[in-house]
């Protein structure tokens, strides 16, 4: 049973829940989404048109959506409900702040990711652009930063950290990829000094696959403990899917006998909260799995 197959099963049980908690919601579930129409597409080229003409931006990409299609709304309602866009603006490495300002004045009411290319000593680097403020629908977090070059020079920094793969900002929330798990104490160390961010997360890998994720978020994400065990046992068992947060340490272990040894380690390792789970499953097709409590070890009756 694969990590794949664990979450997408996780997500229909979630889904179901809340489908059928959610008025409007028939027998039939989650209303599926419309395709715009050329006319709804065309609405929004202009605005791709404007980004793309800006110098240092390499390819832009929409997508459109209906923000009423995650409610469950009726077809009916849906035939004529708004369309908004969000894109995806691929840059050059060197774009500037003034450059990214026009980017930011194309899009206007919409968003976007901004993805840079790498350059020599800077990963990959995303940031988001989210709404204009006059346009949020609730207030940015108290602890964002307060403008896109200050944003993007903190995201470089992360960039430049060693064997970093990518480096990814949304609002004031930080995610950094690193290439091997050797790398994992140092992202979670820079990261840790970051007091103006918000959710903190530290995976292996890079934007398109990760094997290791680690939430350290400042005051419900994991200890420096939890980290370093997590790190040297993926460093000796390199071929495994984990999710690492405070609550639930989950995850594909290759063996029985690996998932055995991680689940010791961690029982040996002081808990995060005071339940913190673990289920380790390993690939034998038949979704079986060890579990336990991290800490557990070290409890004295």
């Amino acid at each position: 049973m694969g990590m794949r197959a664990i979450r997408v099963a996780a997500v229909v049980v979630i889904a179901a829940a809340v489908a059928g908690s959610l008025s409007g919601c028939g027998a039939g579930g989650w209303c599926s989404p419309l395709e715009p129409a050329p006319s709804v597409t065309a609405t929004f080229q202009s605005t791709a048109d404007s980004i793309v003409s800006v110098p240092g931006v390499r390819t832009v990409s929409p997508r459109y959506y209906q923000p009423e299609d995650r409610h469950c709304v009726s077809r009916d309602y849906l035939e004529t409900a708004p369309w908004v866009a969000t894109y995806e603006v691929r840059v050059a490495a060197g774009i500037t702040d003034a450059q990214v300002a026009r980017v930011r004045a194309a899009l206007g009411t919409s968003t976007a990711t901004m993805k840079s290319a790498p350059d020599l000593g800077v990963a990959e680097w995303w940031i988001y652009l989210g709404a204009p403020p006059s346009t949020r629908l609730s207030p940015a977090p108290t602890n964002s930063l307060s403008s896109d070059s200050e944003r993007i020079a903190l995201v470089k920094e992360a960039a430049r950290l060693p064997d970093v793969t990518t480096a990814q900002l949304l609002d004031s929330s930080m995610t950094i990829r690193v290439e091997r798990a050797e790398s994992v104490v140092g992202a979670v160390t820079w990261l840790r000094g970051e007091p103006a961010l918000g959710f903190k997360w530290v995976y292996v890998g890079d934007s398109a696959a990760w094997s290791v994720a680690i939430d350290v978020s400042d005051g419900q994400g994991v200890s420096d403990q939890t980290v370093a065990a997590i790190a040297t046992f993926v460093q000796a068992h390199p071929r495994l899917e984990l999710t690492v947060t405070s609550s639930l340490v989950a995850g594909v272990v290759p063996t029985k006998a690996e998932a055995r040894a991680l689940l010791a380690e961690l029982q040996r390792t002081a808990a995060d909260s005071s339940n913190q789970k673990v289920l380790l499953w390993w690939p034998d097709g038949n979704g079986t799995k060890v579990s336990g409590q991290v800490g557990s070890a070290l409890v004295t009756h």
